[in-house]
């Protein structure tokens, strides 16, 4: 009968413990998922890259005569916005941005970029690199 006890006991202690539901964990994720109790590294992530300017920015722009800025990330044009329109800070949510640009990730947290910020006569007013973490990166032109 002790055996028996045993036996049931370690049979729903291993049956208990082997049906934690596996997936990623990580709420970060493009994957997350809330049943998940087990990470199975099957995470995967974007990044979000907004670009915005102040009015005092906008009018800098508008009197250097730049009617529109263009945004190339690693060689590729990501997107483009007109000049005569501005943020006025930089709380806003990713998708708000006045050039935004979405990045696969992969299984990797953060990707570090090359940016290019030109106006329509291919003159460049910003350029650098950026690591970019998974989620929202904001980066503000000041001129």
């Amino acid at each position: 009968m002790k055996k028996l006890l045993v036996l049931m006991t370690v049979s729903i202690v291993v049956l208990g413990t082997s049906c934690k539901k596996k997936g990623c964990t990580d709420p970060l994720a493009v994957n997350y998922s809330t049943e998940a109790k087990k990470d199975d590294a099957s995470c995967t992530y974007e990044s979000t890259f907004s670009v915005w300017w102040s009015e005092a920015g906008s009018t800098f722009l508008v009197n250097d005569n730049a009617t529109t800025l263009y945004l190339h990330v690693d060689g590729a044009l990501q997107g483009s916005a007109a000049t005569n329109v501005f943020m006025t800070g930089g709380n806003f949510d990713c998708g708000a941005g006045l050039i935004e640009s979405t990045f696969d990730l992969g299984l990797n947290t953060s990707k570090i970029i090359s940016y290019v910020i030109k106006d329509q006569t291919d003159f460049t007013y910003s350029s650098g690199s950026y690591t970019l973490d998974a989620n929202c990166n904001k980066l503000e032109l000041v001129f």
